[in-house]
């Protein structure tokens, strides 16, 4: 009876971890993420607005400290008509990956979500590709 309950428990927590929808940089050096986190809002409200193809996507380099912050946003459809991604889905998406992400991270805002925002520190400066 007791093995029945820690599988079920199990199972229940496996599923909730499988349905999260951020997965976290695994980077080495300094590049923190914190740094990049200031410079959230900007990239949310100026490319959140325009109108993504499915698989395109929309990218800006922020400097900062001698390094650079790469920021994206995917629209992962592999079919349909153009889409505009949404502003609070981009913000709480990078916010929740500057938070739990100390080396950078890319998420949706559920799993079956079009869009897919990352935020990831980087060395160099914004004149290198992403």
């Amino acid at each position: 009876m007791i093995s029945t309950k820690i599988f079920t428990i199990l199972a229940v927590v496996a599923g909730v971890l499988a349905q999260d929808p951020l997965s976290c940089y695994d980077n080495f050096g300094n590049r923190d993420v914190a740094a990049c986190a200031r410079f959230i809002d900007d990239f949310c409200d100026t490319l959140t607005p325009n109108i993504y193809r499915p698989r395109d996507n929309g990218q800006r380099c922020y400097v900062v400290n001698g390094h650079k912050c790469d920021f994206t946003v995917f629209n992962t459809n592999n079919g349909g008509s153009p889409i505009r991604a949404s502003t609070p889905n981009c913000k709480t998406v990078l916010r929740a990956a500057a938070n739990r992400c100390p080396t950078g991270g890319r998420g949706k805002i559920n799993p079956s979500a079009p869009f897919l925002f990352a935020i990831d520190p980087n060395d160099g400066d914004c004149s290198t590709d992403f």
